[in-house]
């Protein structure tokens, strides 16, 4: 009860003085009103613009075939032209491998496999 007592004696005297700035300057307070909103506002979008958000070491884990091997090396490191030539028509008849892995890469892309 005491707690009680004293929290409301709390309030009155806020309400108080609320009442005596709302009424001596009302502009100023609706400028603070308005500008907290705004602050919180402000704290929101930064909160999300500062979530984490996906960096290169992120990305580059979908350039990477399931057997661990990275796509770069996958397919400018040999394997890939190698596979290509013996599974495709057109590497058994001998046009030139045309790797594409870095295409989509820049373009900024995600990858996911051959």
């Amino acid at each position: 009860m005491h707690l009680q007592r004293l929290e409301i004696q709390y309030l009155t005297q806020f309400r108080r003085h609320w009442e005596e700035i709302h009424a001596h300057y009302p502009e100023q307070l609706e400028n603070l009103s308005s500008a907290s909103l705004f602050a919180e506002l402000r704290l929101f979008i930064e909160a999300r613009l500062t979530e984490k958000k996906p960096n290169w070491e992120d990305k580059r884990h979908g350039y990477k075939l399931s057997s661990g091997v990275g796509l770069i090396e996958y397919q400018f490191g040999g394997a890939g032209e190698a596979e290509w030539r013996r599974h495709s028509l057109s590497g058994r008849l001998g046009l030139p491998y045309e790797p594409t892995c870095l295409d989509k890469i820049f373009a900024g892309g995600r990858l996911t496999g051959t």
